[in-house]
């Protein structure tokens, strides 16, 4: 495995120019490695900190009852994509490097309501959404009171 070299370790906080065990590499570490083109311990590990790299809340259900894991909710913050907000066990468990700085919104359970996916897995998305279910089971979504 090719190390961190002086320019790099510099930039990780490490002043003596000594190479960076791969071991001890911590997810910033590891982010600006890749960032400045050099080589980290491992390639960063991203899940949700954008849309693009997001996960479909059913998607997002399943990858939790496959680990086991049965507290916390599935809440899908993304409510066009119905994509969902990874709690801090699945980004522990699967060694995540990179995250949402926007987790600092919607913090309160009162910034929620619960909802039903298409699946029939619960859910929530902001308390801010209220889309009116139609005759033919689709939604739609009132803007200044206008569909």
């Amino acid at each position: 495995m090719i190390q961190p070299d002086q320019s790099t370790n510099r930039s990780l906080g490490v002043s003596n120019g000594a190479s960076l065990p791969a071991e001890s590499w911590t997810p910033r570490q590891r982010v600006l490695a890749a960032i400045e083109h050099r080589e980290p311990d491992q390639v960063p590990c991203d899940l949700g900190s954008n849309p693009s790299s997001g996960i479909s809340a059913m998607a997002y259900n399943r990858l939790k009852a496959y680990l086991g894991l049965t507290q916390g909710a599935t809440c899908v913050f993304d409510v066009v994509q119905q994509l969902a907000q990874p709690e801090a066990c699945i980004l522990d468990a699967l060694g995540v490097d990179v995250l949402d700085v926007g987790r600092v919104f919607n913090v309160e359970p009162t910034d929620w309501k619960d909802v039903t996916l298409s699946d029939g897995c619960p859910a929530k998305v902001p308390s801010w959404f209220h889309p009116i279910r139609r005759e033919d089971g689709s939604y739609e979504v009132e803007s200044k009171g206008e569909v």
